[in-house]
């Protein structure tokens, strides 16, 4: 599983985003990021590289939780 905090910069998260998308298959990825209202289309990505987009601020046991679901959803 990948748990990965994005930044705010939107080349650094393209970056992130293609080196992830190739493993999205292989392990489970959330990701933690702020919405951002003015890209819609840099969100579009973020959610087609993820299974999950948790948006910060985040509470550790909806973390927590959201972990157990995506995990148990993979083993069946």
């Amino acid at each position: 599983m990948l748990l990965i905090d994005l930044f705010s910069f939107p080349s650094d998260i393209l970056k992130v985003l293609d080196i992830i998308g190739s493993s999205r298959k292989a392990i489970p990825i959330i990701i933690l990021h702020v919405y951002q209202q003015r890209n819609p289309a840099m969100e579009d990505a973020i959610q087609k590289a993820a299974d999950l987009v948790l948006f910060k601020p985040v509470d550790v046991d909806e973390i927590g939780s959201s972990i157990t679901r995506l995990l148990e959803q993979r083993a069946r």
